[in-house]
């Protein structure tokens, strides 16, 4: 009788070290799985435009610095200097613009009423996708529309700009829809 527990114990150590095996295969190949997800995430990260690459630099614009302001029309674009834009605001306004909203070429400065403001790449492009919006006469966009062509990682519009919060607050208000934006025209 001890035989036969014997073999019959040895048989079941060794059904259960065949089921520990096959479990520690199926982990190992799941693992490599997970390892190349991970990996193809990194290398798209990489391949992402990084807004602090390049030779950007700076740009002071307090209101002492300020010696000029570029105005970019469909045809066209003016250098104004900062007398002719302090004493006469409405000289920057162009026939297709939003009264008191102004931005350079790239949409990387946006002036709201005189006041500049400084946009990384992200926020410029969200600036840009309403800005286009509106001079197709649509007021108002789901922050998801907008999300959606800039490359940022973030879900909402409000954390693309929590760097920059204050032109958020200027440049942006809720839309008459929940989750919309529209520029903040007044």
């Amino acid at each position: 009788m001890t035989g036969s527990g014997s073999g019959s114990k040895t048989v079941f150590y060794a059904v259960g070290i065949v089921v520990v095996l096959v479990v520690v295969l199926y982990l190992f190949s799941q693992l490599n799985d997970i390892k190349e997800q991970v990996d193809t995430i990194a290398n798209n990260q990489k391949t992402r435009p990084n807004e602090n690459s390049g030779k950007e630099t700076a740009i002071d614009i307090t209101p002492e610095k300020v010696t000029e302001s570029v105005v970019q029309t469909d045809t066209t674009t003016a250098i104004i200097p900062k007398e002719e834009l302090i004493a006469n605001p409405e000289t920057t306004s162009k026939p297709d613009s939003v009264a008191g909203f102004h931005h350079s070429e790239d949409f990387r400065i946006v002036t709201v009423n005189g006041v500049a403001h400084s946009l990384t790449l992200y926020q410029s492009r969200a600036y840009e996708k309403l800005w286009k919006a509106l001079q197709n006469r649509v007021p108002e966009l789901h922050q998801a529309a907008i999300l959606e062509g800039i490359d940022s990682c973030s879900k909402r519009l409000r954390d693309v700009f929590k760097s920059n919060m204050t032109a958020y607050r200027t440049l942006f208000q809720p839309g008459e829809r929940k989750g919309t934006f529209r520029l903040n025209l007044g």
